[in-house]
C-alpha cells in the first residue's frame, strides 16, 4: 500500500486494518470480515483467538461447525447464550420465523429491518 503525497507513514498505517505483523487496528465500526483462500490461517490465526477472548457479541458464520465444537464450551462457560442456524438440520436449529409478525402489509412497513 502507497502513501498517497503529504501522509506521514503513521498517517497511513492508520489507515491500514491489517499491519504485516498481522495485528488488528481497530477502525470506527469494529465490524470485521475475514476472506481468505483454503488453508491461509484465517481460523486458527485470526477467528479463533478473537473468539476466545470473549469480549464481544459476535456473529460467526461457520458452515462445516468446527468452531462451535471447538470454541463454544468456552462461549458458554463465560455467559455466552449460543443460538445456531443449520437450515441442513431444523430439528438442530434455533427456531426463528421473521413471518410471525406480519399480519398484514402495513405491519411489514412497521418491522425494523436489524
Amino acid at each position: 500500500m502507497r502513501r498517497k503525497a503529504g501522509e506521514s507513514r503513521k498517517q497511513k498505517d492508520k489507515n491500514r486494518a491489517f499491519y504485516r505483523t498481522k495485528r488488528l487496528q481497530i477502525v470506527s465500526n469494529n465490524n470485521v470480515i475475514v476472506v481468505g483462500s483454503s488453508g491461509t490461517g484465517k481460523t486458527h490465526n485470526f477467528l479463533k483467538p478473537n473468539i476466545l477472548q470473549c469480549n464481544t457479541n459476535m456473529v460467526i458464520s461457520d458452515a462445516k461447525g468446527t468452531l462451535f465444537k471447538e470454541c463454544g464450551h468456552v462461549l458458554e462457560r463465560n455467559g455466552y447464550t449460543i443460538k445456531i442456524l443449520n437450515l441442513q438440520d431444523l430439528s438442530r436449529s434455533m427456531r426463528y420465523n421473521p413471518f410471525h409478525y406480519i399480519e398484514n402489509e402495513v405491519t411489514i412497513q412497521q418491522q425494523p429491518l436489524g
